[in-house]
């Protein structure tokens, strides 16, 4: 009978210790295989676009003048635009410069001059002309000029500020535009941007 308690003793200790082992090596496992995501940071590129910069048309430098009284000259001109100067005599001469229909004249000569009168101005005795459009412009040498015209169109001329008002013909010389009756705007801004470099030498 004693025999027979220490085998059923030595068979539950033997178990036992198996069970003990099994659990253990279960923990492990689970332990061992557990894997713990680690965090990921994602940047968002946002692409940049960068918009092309417009082609600039290159430019050319045209000089007259220095007819009479009238002092030489320069001005810069689109690369589309052509130039042509007329010699009509020793003591008078023309630049045209022109891009299709748009044209713009420089005449040194000997001519009289007029005021130019805009809205609000009274009428004057002598040469004058009236003006209800004008858009105002410097030139490289300091000039204060204005570009004149009519509300129906017709072109348009240009008028010079002195101390006794504004007057033309300029300092340059006679300047007059050609255009159609309704001009485009880019082109009007490409006629301001010519009259503006307007340089005396």
């Amino acid at each position: 009978m004693k025999n027979i308690i220490i085998i059923i003793v030595i068979v539950l200790l033997i178990a036992g210790v198996g069970v003990g082992f099994y659990l253990l090596g279960s923990k492990s496992i689970n332990k061992g295989g557990a894997v713990t995501p680690t965090p990921q940071t994602f940047i968002e590129i946002t692409p940049t676009f960068t918009p092309p910069s417009p082609t600039q048309i290159p430019l050319k430098t045209v000089m007259a003048g220095g007819i009479l009284s009238f002092p030489k000259y320069r001005l810069s001109l689109p690369s589309d635009w052509t130039d042509n100067l007329e010699k009509m005599g020793p003591d008078a001469e023309k630049l045209i410069v022109k891009k299709g229909s748009y044209s713009i004249s420089i005449t040194q000569g000997g001519f009289g001059g007029a005021a130019c009168l805009f809205p609000g101005d009274p009428d004057i005795e002598g040469p004058s002309g009236r003006y209800d459009t004008f858009t105002d412009l410097q030139d490289k040498s300091g000039d204060i000029l204005r570009r004149v015209g009519k509300s129906q169109g017709g072109g348009f001329s240009i008028c010079e500020k002195t101390q006794y008002g504004w007057g033309a013909p300029t300092s340059y010389g006679h300047m007059s535009i050609a255009a159609p009756v309704s001009p485009d705007p880019q082109m009007l801004t490409e006629i301001d941007a010519i009259i503006s470099s307007l340089t005396k030498l």
